[in-house]
């Protein structure tokens, strides 16, 4: 033997010879390479013929084995039964020397014994086996006795040796037990099952246990009786083969899913595939297909639905699990998109932050405002160029008065460029102004669309006059820029129950023009500030707007706000070139008019 070769040789005593003791041998060297699944030891023994002296060429032939096999094989139990074989069995896996019973019966019982225990041991673990099926005394090759011989002077029976007494099928590995059963039984699929998978085998008396465990399995999983879980065919594979370049074959074939299916359902195969922890040991991607997995769920939203939460479920997910998430999320529907929506949101927050190309839907701008509001956080981080439904969101957001960052405004009001109009549509018809901060600000840089919309509306609602006091610098460059024609109709609509900021704001922005319009907002809002000053009623805030229109008094008068504004109303209008005449008329009271002339008169 070198590893390679493996020799198996038969021996006649020569008696026809001369010289006493002659033997003839004939010996068959097979290649270990070229040993197949299909190729059967047993079959060797009608193979060998007594040489006859003088007649030696065939013995140089290659010699081929085709076909079925023909051997008959006697019932081998009536020699040797389960306990003794179990015990021999182990023995040789673990490489023992010295295995040495007696021979009772015919030398070709032995000599089958010996050729079935070669057809099922792995090729790796043979070739480091040596067997003597019938001698007087123990042999040896070199320096080292055989690991199995028979002999007629050995005192152990094959039957009851000492090393049996007391053994049960429990002693022994339940992997052992099956093969061993096998053998007994002549179940030709578990020797091949261990020459197809011997290279994976090599020598290691662990591995070909753990592989005969996984024989067991299998069967019982084909025959449908005390089919095991198939986490313990999983944990049985991991402690046998626990790095990622052992047993790569076994792995494949028992963790493929015609193989996993027979021990449990799809369903918790694709679960335990998607969470086994263990990818150090295990290479799922190769066994476990992504699309597979895509076409079993896809056969029913509820079987998508139910796999998807257990997933999000799990403690911890391995790279299939990722990828199977991954790749549902990539591909839901829209339908399905808004049923998780609906009803599942932990899995649809799951989904969404894998994809979050599903918000280029519309369907989730209909949900509660709480769930549009954590949406947007999102969609804020997406590629906002891809959306289509802009002016949907924009009324989304402005119902249910969602903030929104600028950046987001802005692209939407790219997008969407009569955004601002919309605004102003929509709070023409609202009793009571709402709108997020943020919506304001970005409404602050597109004044003059503002001004366009008010110059062909003959009404502004309260809703509106209110969004246009805090959208509109009064003092602005575009403000001044756009004429005083623009504010018409925002002058005419005062009810004269106006709050003091609608004033304060038409006021300060009388100042930008001279003209007739601009002349009535300076006599209409200076009178109603003139009174709430009297009344201080103005808050600190509108006091800051009026302080650079005030003229300063002596530190004696500084207290007096209403002395400040009429004098400094005066100073304006006379800088101007405004005639002293139009302050006839200047307020409703001719009184607070006189004061006026007075303070003219002393510039």
């Amino acid at each position: 033997m070198d590893g390679k070769s493996y020799v198996i040789a038969k021996t006649w005593y020569a008696d026809e010879m001369s010289r006493p003791g002659c033997v003839w041998t004939h010996s068959l060297i097979i290649n270990l390479n070229e040993v197949d699944e299909q190729f059967d030891f047993r079959e060797l023994l009608q193979l060998f013929r007594r040489p006859e002296n003088g007649s030696f060429e065939e013995y140089s032939t290659t010699l081929s084995i085709d076909g079925e096999i023909s051997t008959k094989y006697d019932d081998i139990s009536l020699t040797i039964s389960l306990i003794p074989l179990s015990y021999i069995y182990v023995q040789l896996l673990k490489q023992e020397r010295g295995l040495v019973y007696k021979v009772e019966r015919n030398s070709a019982i032995y000599q089958l014994i010996i050729l079935m225990l070669m057809q099922y041991l792995p090729l790796q673990m043979l070739s480091k086996l040596t067997f003597c099926s019938g001698s007087s005394f123990g042999r040896k090759i070199g320096n080292d006795i055989f690991n199995l011989q028979f002999t007629t002077s050995a005192g152990k029976s094959l039957i009851n040796a000492p090393e049996f007494n007391g053994l049960q099928v429990s002693n022994f590995n339940e992997g052992v037990i099956y093969i061993c059963n096998s053998l007994l039984c002549n179940i030709s699929e578990t020797s091949q099952f261990l020459r197809i998978f011997s290279a994976e085998l090599e020598d290691n008396s662990t591995k070909i246990c753990a592989f005969g465990i996984l024989l067991s399995y299998l069967d019982k999983a084909y025959s449908h009786v005390n089919v095991p879980e198939y986490r313990k065919v999983i944990s049985i594979i991991a402690d046998a083969f626990p790095t990622l370049s052992e047993g790569k074959k076994i792995k494949y074939t028992f963790i493929s899913e015609k193989i996993a299916t027979l021990f449990s359902s799809k369903d918790d195969y694709y679960y335990l595939m998607c969470t086994f922890e263990s990818e150090s040991i295990i290479d799922l991607a190769s066994a476990v297909h992504i699309d597979s997995i895509h076409r079993y769920l896809s056969e029913s939203p509820d079987k998508l639905i139910d796999f998807l939460n257990k997933l999000i479920g799990a403690d911890s997910l391995n790279s299939v699990g990722k990828a199977v998430l991954k790749n549902e999320a990539d591909n839901l529907n829209e339908d399905l998109q808004r049923k998780i929506a609906d009803e599942y949101w932990n899995l649809y927050k799951v989904l969404l932050s894998l994809n979050t190309s599903m918000l280029r839907n519309n369907y989730w701008l209909n949900f509660l405002p709480n769930k549009v509001d954590y949406l947007l956080l999102i969609f804020g981080e997406t590629n906002l160029s891809e959306f289509k439904h802009w002016k949907e969101l924009f009324v989304t957001c402005i119902d249910n008065n969602i903030e929104l960052p600028a950046s987001v405004w802005k692209v939407m009001h790219q997008c969407c460029p009569d955004s601002v109009l919309l605004i102003m549509d929509h709070l023409q018809n609202q009793q009571s102004f709402s709108l997020p901060i943020s919506l304001i600000r970005f409404c602050e840089e597109y004044s003059e669309d503002m001004l366009k919309w008010m110059s062909f509306h003959s009404h502004l609602s309260n809703s509106n006059i209110t969004f246009i006091l805090q959208a509109i610098n009064p003092e602005g460059v575009e403000t001044k820029a756009a004429g005083s024609e623009s504010w018409r109709f925002f002058v005419y609509n005062d009810i004269e129950r106006m709050d003091i900021r609608y004033y304060i704001f038409m006021f300060v922005l009388s100042f930008n023009w001279k003209d007739e319009l601009s002349l009535y907002m300076l006599k209409h809002s200076f009178f109603y500030i003139h009174e709430s000053l009297g009344r201080d009623e103005v808050p600190a805030s509108e006091m800051n707007k009026l302080q650079r229109y005030m003229a300063e008094l002596p530190v004696w008068q500084w207290w007096d706000n209403c002395k400040k504004l009429r004098k400094g109303v005066v100073q304006y209008i006379k800088y101007v070139g405004y005639e002293r005449e139009i302050l006839e008329d200047f307020t409703p009271s001719q009184q607070l008019n006189d004061s006026l002339f007075k303070i003219w008169d002393k510039l």
